[in-house]
């Protein structure tokens, strides 16, 4: 009997998202920021899908996947938003993407407190969420992201 108790409670776990404050079919936590047209927040994005990247500088598997997520934005175009989120000193990450000319193609989110970061328990690089319209976590991808495995996400959340 104690077997098949367990082997319940195993079927009606979620499955992880590899992030201990992210789950699957929920809204993740709500925060506030500026792209550059004026405040908003992430709950106030419902109803289009929402792509978040935690990246940085330092981080060579961050680095490689940049060119996904410029094509994301080539591809998609306002149909789906993307914010890139780096938690390092104020204008380190802004620097990088001016430098190698993806300033205006991702837009950045400068965590420097580490307040989203934080509140999404992402500790490692990179880390990509995707939304689905309805605000809810659809998709956790840790590590590198590859184009053919963001833009499978991504479909699944832009088709109505």
């Amino acid at each position: 009997m104690l077997g098949g108790t367990s082997d319940a409670r195993r079927h009606d776990a979620q499955p992880s998202t590899g992030l201990k404050n992210i789950t699957f079919a929920k809204p993740p936590p709500d925060f506030a920021f500026d792209l550059g047209t004026g405040p908003t927040s992430l709950r106030q994005l419902v109803g289009k899908p929402v792509v978040l990247n935690f990246w940085a500088t330092w981080c060579k598997p961050c680095r490689d996947e940049l060119d996904a997520f410029a094509k994301l934005h080539e591809t998609y175009g306002a149909s789906v938003t993307l914010i890139t989120i780096a938690a390092q000193p104020r204008g380190v990450a802004s620097s990088f993407l001016q430098q190698h000319e993806l300033g205006a193609v991702l837009p950045l989110f400068e965590d420097d407190q580490r307040t989203v970061s934080d509140a999404y328990s992402v500790s490692d690089l990179p880390a990509t969420i995707v939304l689905k319209r309805d605000g809810t976590v659809a998709s956790v991808m840790i590590g590198e992201v590859r184009w053919a495995d963001l833009k499978q996400a991504i479909d699944l959340v832009v088709a109505p």
